[in-house]
Parts: structure tokens; C-alpha cells; sequence
């Protein structure tokens, strides 16, 4: 599937629509209407909107979480076959 471009593997551990809508949330670096929280929590003071942005963070973060989780379950899958393989 790779050779007939179905499928791209890359080094990166967001998916490309992940990578998207992180950018999307906290900067404006691809999309003109971003919510751009890294900027405004950077450079200036936080404002009263600050439980519902906090619960955005809160959600990247678990988002984050979970895909280094995925990533470790991987890794642990793919010793465990490499091991099985070598017994054979």
C-alpha cells in the first residue's frame, strides 16, 4: 500500500488532522480564524473566558496523553511479535 501511495508513514506522532486542528487551537499558522491561545496566554494577560479555555487545554493535553499511550502499546505490540518470530 505504501508503494502505491495509499498509505504515508511519517515520523511524527500527531496525524496530519491532528496536527491541523492543534494548529487550529493554538496558533494562527494555518488557519486565519484560529483560536490562537499560545499567542494570547503568551504575550498577554488571561482574560474572563479563561474556564472555557481552560477545559481546551485540558482536552489537548488528554489528546496528548493518549496518543503517547498508543505509541508505547505499539512499541510493546511490536517487540512482543518480533520475540514470537524469533522463537520460531
Amino acid at each position: 500500500m505504501e508503494n502505491e501511495s495509499k498509505v504515508i508513514f511519517e515520523s511524527t506522532m500527531f496525524s496530519r488532522p491532528e496536527h491541523d486542528y492543534l494548529n487550529y487551537i493554538l496558533n494562527k499558522s494555518t488557519f486565519n480564524n484560529g483560536m490562537d491561545l499560545r499567542n494570547r496566554y503568551s504575550h498577554t494577560q488571561p482574560s474572563d473566558d479563561d474556564e472555557a479555555n481552560y477545559l481546551i487545554f485540558l482536552n489537548l493535553f488528554v489528546l496528548t496523553v493518549i496518543k503517547i499511550n498508543d505509541e508505547f502499546c505499539m512499541f510493546d505490540d511490536l517487540k512482543m511479535s518480533q520475540a514470537a518470530m524469533e522463537k520460531q
